[in-house]
């Protein structure tokens, strides 16, 4: 069974630990709303920053929570 509460999901290209403006905005937003008590799903790309740091070679996929945030890297 779910929690009962507001939810809302943000798909994005970039979020934290990535660098950028659009990562920074997403995740204040991302906290903001954790902070008022819903539940925030982010949908995203895995990180690219810095671009030499990127094995194109590896299933990037995950999964994971980072402070109170679930992040789902496709």
């Amino acid at each position: 069974m779910m929690a009962k509460g507001k939810r809302v999901v943000f798909v994005t290209q970039r979020y934290p630990p990535d660098k950028g403006g659009n990562a920074a905005r997403i995740g204040d937003m991302a906290s903001n709303f954790v902070d008022t008590k819903w539940f925030v799903t982010v949908l995203t790309l895995p990180p690219t920053y810095p671009p030499w740091s990127f094995d194109r070679s590896v299933e990037q996929r995950s999964t994971e929570s980072r402070e109170e945030v679930t992040v789902h890297c496709l």
